[in-house]
C-alpha cells in the first residue's frame, strides 16, 4: 500500500492590541511583540505574554516549555510569560481581553473568526511581517490565513502552526484491478476524483477507503444502508 498526505492545520495570528479580538485553534501575535514588549525589573527585560487555549497538559506543557526555553536563550533581554485559558467560553474570554486592553502578546486563536479581526484593523498582514514565511507553509495552510475585499486588504492574518498531515492509504492491487497505476498516486483534488470516477467505471462491487471517511465506513461495516440513492444523485 502507499500513503498520500494532505496539509492542514491551525494558525498563529498577529494582531493589534488595541482592537484585537480572537478564535479556535491558533495563536494570535500583537503589535506590542513586535518590539514593545513590557520592560520588566530583570535588567530592563522584556516581557512576551503567551496564551494558549487548553493547552497546559501532559501532551503540550513539555513541549511549549522547551519551546519558551529555546526562544530564552536565543533571545536573552526577553522572558516569556505562558497563560493559558480553559475551552469553555474562551473566544469570549479573549473578547473582554481586548475590550479591556489586556489581550497578551501572543494568543492562540483560529482561523474561524480571522476575518472579522481582520476587517476590524487588529490583525497585522504576516506577509509584510515576515514576507519569507509563506514558503515554510503548504499552499492551503497558508491560503487559509490569506483574505482579501470587503474591507480587508490583500495580505495574510496569520501564521499556521498546528499542521497535520491526514494519510491517505491506497491499495495497490485494488488500484491495478480497477484500471490505475499504482506508480501514479493522484497529487491534486482533480486527479484524485478522476481515479474515483475510473474505478466506479471498472469496479462496480469494489468499495475503497476515503481519506477522512473512517466513520462512514464504521457504519458500513456496521450494516447501515446508504444515506444515498442508487445513482448517488440525491440522499434519501
Amino acid at each position: 500500500m502507499k500513503k498520500e498526505s494532505k496539509g492542514k492545520g491551525n494558525i498563529m495570528f498577529s494582531m493589534k492590541k488595541i482592537l484585537a479580538i480572537a478564535g479556535a485553534g491558533a495563536m494570535l501575535v500583537s503589535v506590542a511583540a513586535c518590539g514593545s514588549g513590557t520592560a520588566g525589573d530583570d535588567g530592563g527585560k522584556k516581557e512576551i505574554s503567551f496564551q494558549t487555549w487548553n493547552l497546559k497538559n501532559d501532551k503540550y506543557t513539555p513541549y511549549f516549555e522547551a519551546l519558551i526555553k529555546a526562544y530564552e536563550k536565543d533571545h536573552p533581554d526577553v522572558t516569556v510569560k505562558w497563560l493559558d485559558a480553559p475551552s469553555d467560553g474562551y473566544e469570549d474570554k479573549l473578547s473582554s481581553q481586548a475590550a479591556a486592553g489586556e489581550l497578551p502578546d501572543i494568543v492562540d486563536g483560529g482561523n474561524s473568526i480571522l476575518y472579522g479581526l481582520a476587517k476590524a484593523g487588529a490583525l497585522l498582514d504576516v506577509s509584510k511581517q515576515a514576507p519569507d514565511a509563506e514558503k515554510d507553509y503548504y499552499e492551503g495552510a497558508w491560503k487559509s490565513v490569506t483574505m482579501q475585499g470587503n474591507g480587508v486588504e490583500k495580505g495574510a492574518y496569520g501564521l499556521p502552526w498546528y499542521v497535520n498531515d491526514g494519510p491517505t492509504y491506497w491499495n495497490t492491487e485494488l488500484m491495478q484491478k480497477c484500471g490505475l497505476d499504482p506508480n501514479k498516486i493522484p497529487t491534486t483534488w482533480d486527479e484524485y476524483f478522476a481515479a474515483g470516477d475510473t474505478i466506479v467505471q471498472n469496479c462496480k462491487d469494489v468499495y475503497l477507503g476515503t481519506t477522512m471517511g473512517y466513520n462512514t465506513e464504521d457504519l458500513m461495516t456496521a450494516g447501515v444502508k446508504s444515506f444515498m440513492n442508487d445513482d448517488h444523485s440525491k440522499y434519501t
